[in-house]
């Protein structure tokens, strides 16, 4: 009787393990994603510090203008964007609120996407569109006798939590990586033509 509690302990244990190895990892993607994030928006402050201080040259031609103006509208959305998604609350409630204005849209995308047939469970791409009884059904094909216990179920939602705010952070940088781009090379194009 006491071998098999021992057992059913070492299982417990290491299905524990298992956890916060993979909390761990989630969470060293996440501060990856947060790294990117703040490198992102403190590029786009310096950029649009120098462009703004720096006008040593003369708005001659209309062309001239439309383009630094295009540069500074890209470069300051970039910024305010990254600033405001920086936070964690303002990214959970951008999404719920794109969630729910966009509900049509994404139900009509949902018949094109594929689901996942056999998630990762150390990968945040699969994670963050799992809720606590998908990952305790997938943990179970990989160890059938696992019974999580309610310390268990606050990990997993700390993990989902963490892959969902990664994804969340990662699609945003993404996304603002195009106006900066658009930008800062369209200044750094123009300034080494002379233009500017």
């Amino acid at each position: 009787m006491q071998k098999e509690n021992t057992n059913t302990q070492q299982k417990e244990d290491g299905a524990r393990a298992e956890l916060k190895f993979i909390y761990a990892n989630i969470f060293d993607l996440l501060k990856f994603a947060e790294a990117k994030h703040a490198r992102l928006i403190v590029f786009n402050i310096g950029v649009l510090v120098a462009a703004l201080t720096n006008r040593t040259f003369v708005l001659e031609t209309v062309v001239v203008k439309y383009i630094y103006t295009l540069c500074i509208v890209c470069l300051g959305f970039a910024l305010i964007l990254g600033l405001i998604t920086h936070a964690h609350w303002a990214i959970e409630e951008i999404h719920r609120i794109v969630k729910h204005e966009c509900k049509i849209v994404i139900c009509q995308r949902k018949s094109k996407k594929k689901p996942i047939v056999s998630p990762n469970l150390y990968c945040w791409k699969s994670l963050f569109r799992l809720n606590i009884e998908d990952f305790i059904y997938e943990y179970r094909k990989l160890d059938s006798e696992f019974t999580p216990s309610e310390f268990d179920k606050q990990i997993i939602h700390q993990i989902l939590a963490n892959a969902k705010i990664t994804n969340a952070k990662l699609v945003t940088y993404n996304f603002l990586t195009y106006p900066t781009i658009i930008g800062a090379g369209l200044l750094g194009f123009f300034y080494l033509k002379g233009l500017l």
